[in-house]
């Protein structure tokens, strides 16, 4: 977990602090800084499968280590860029090692451990990408206002690799060593399994609403200050209703945590998705409500959207693993990823347009979006009706 909090603290949570004074400095416009994170998931789109294959021959153990080597390369182009293309290619160079340092590393090391809460050890994890803003804001702007960006990002490049690529190299190493003492010396991999028809029909579904939540999630996770303050909250209203979702996103892993011994991941899932869409409605309501009720509609719709993500988050890789079983995890969740890190690549371009335009325009298309996600998880539960206990479906 450790780990992961670094991982992500050095890359996309960086961006937030690291974007205003490298515009300054490199001359360039604000937008062109922020569209690192733009290459961040795009490039990972792109890299997805192939690292996810990566995980399933080699372990998910040596890809978090070598991942953990791209994201100090990142840091060190971006620490020694003269321009805005060089500070770009550091960004191409995260985005190239995204999911192998983030979340299809972590996730297939998980898996390929064996052990009996998979799903329980994947939400704890889930709760590094929310408590990574909450450590490395406030660290990255003490860097950066008492050194400066550069030196911050050196600073962030001799920790990973002392700390996460260290760490990832001793576990992958330790991982070895016990596999050989309880297995036979054979080097042959068992040949990938094919799923069966059902299973692929909900696969199918599973990736569409992922894609269709993760387009509006992503967007509005970035824009939700802005969002509110089209509204017509005012900023300072509109800053304390969306400081609640990194809380939000935190409460929900934690109520996946406390329900998924009684719950099936399969309700949960459409508990979730629900929630979402439902999140939306009060926002639409607010746009002719009176200005004074609008903050506080606004702080229930952040609760009500950071919970339903987190536990989204949660259920992306526990779901995965009901339908797919533990071989080949690392092959499907490339395949979940990639659609999805596109998505939100282009969705703040998308949505940021939508909300110049108008903020209803926004929210009707972001509740078209999370009502179509909705129908394809109850398409995704037909499918499969029985599926969706992860306790029982870890052994294939």
């Amino acid at each position: 977990m450790v780990t992961q909090i670094i991982s992500w603290g050095v890359s996309l949570s960086f961006l937030g602090v690291l974007a205003l004074p490298v515009s300054t400095d490199l001359e360039i416009p604000i937008g062109v800084a922020y569209a690192g994170a733009s290459l961040f998931y795009g490039i990972g789109a792109v890299s997805a499968g192939y690292t996810g294959r990566l995980c399933d021959r080699y372990g998910g153990l040596p890809v978090l280590a070598a991942g953990s080597v791209l994201f100090m390369l990142a840091l060190l182009v971006i620490a020694t860029s003269q321009n805005a293309i060089q500070y770009l290619v550091g960004w191409g160079v995260f985005g190239a090692g995204m999911n192998a340092a983030l979340a299809t590393g972590s996730y297939s090391a998980i898996v390929q451990s064996d052990e009996p809460n998979t799903d329980r050890s994947i939400a704890t994890l889930t709760l590094a990408t929310g408590l990574s803003s909450s450590v490395f804001w406030p660290l990255s702007s003490l860097l950066i206002g008492e050194f400066g960006w550069r030196f911050a990002c050196l600073i962030y490049a001799l920790l990973m690799l002392t700390l996460p690529f260290a760490i990832h190299l001793a576990l992958a190493q330790r991982a070895k060593a016990k596999r050989s003492e309880t297995t036979a010396s054979s080097k042959t991999r068992a040949p990938p399994i094919e799923l069966g028809q059902d299973v692929a029909q909900a696969l199918f579904w599973f990736k569409l609403a992922n894609v269709c939540a993760g387009f509006y999630t992503a967007a509005t996770g970035v824009m939700m200050i802005g969002l509110y303050v089209e509204m017509g909250l005012n900023s300072g209203h509109a800053l304390i209703a969306a400081s609640f979702l990194g809380l939000s996103y935190i409460l929900g892993r934690l109520i996946y945590m406390a329900l998924s011994r009684w719950v099936s991941v399969m309700k949960m899932a459409v508990g979730a998705f629900v929630l979402l869409p439902v999140s939306i409605v009060p926002l639409l309501i607010a746009s002719f409500a009176a200005i004074d009720l609008r903050a506080i509609i606004a702080l229930v719709s952040t609760i009500a959207f950071g919970i339903a993500s987190g536990i989204i988050t949660v259920l992306r890789p526990t779901y995965l693993l009901c339908l797919v079983g533990r071989q080949d995890y690392g092959r499907y969740a490339g395949q979940v990823s990639g659609p999805l890190n596109l998505a939100s690549a282009v969705a703040p371009l998308v949505f940021g347009t939508l909300l110049g335009i108008s903020n209803l325009l926004y929210l009707l298309v972001g509740l078209s979006l999370a009502t179509f996600a909705v129908f394809a998880i109850l398409a995704m539960s037909r499918v499969l009706p029985h599926q969706g206990n992860t306790t029982t479906a870890v052994t294939k």
